[in-house]
C-alpha cells in the first residue's frame, strides 16, 4: 500500500517538473525565435 502511495507521488512529481520544463522551453523557444527574426541596426549592416 504505501509503495504504490510513494509510486503514485513520484509520478506526479515527475509530471508537474517535465510540464514546467516545457512550458519555460517554449517561452525561451518563442522570445529567442522573435529576437531572431529582426533585422539588424544599420551600424551592424556594414560590420
Amino acid at each position: 500500500m504505501k509503495q504504490q502511495r510513494v509510486k503514485r507521488l513520484v509520478l506526479s512529481y515527475l509530471a508537474v517538473i517535465m510540464t514546467l520544463s516545457l512550458a519555460f522551453s517554449v517561452i525561451i523557444y518563442a522570445v529567442t525565435s522573435t529576437q531572431l527574426n529582426r533585422e539588424l541596426p544599420p551600424d551592424d549592416h556594414i560590420k
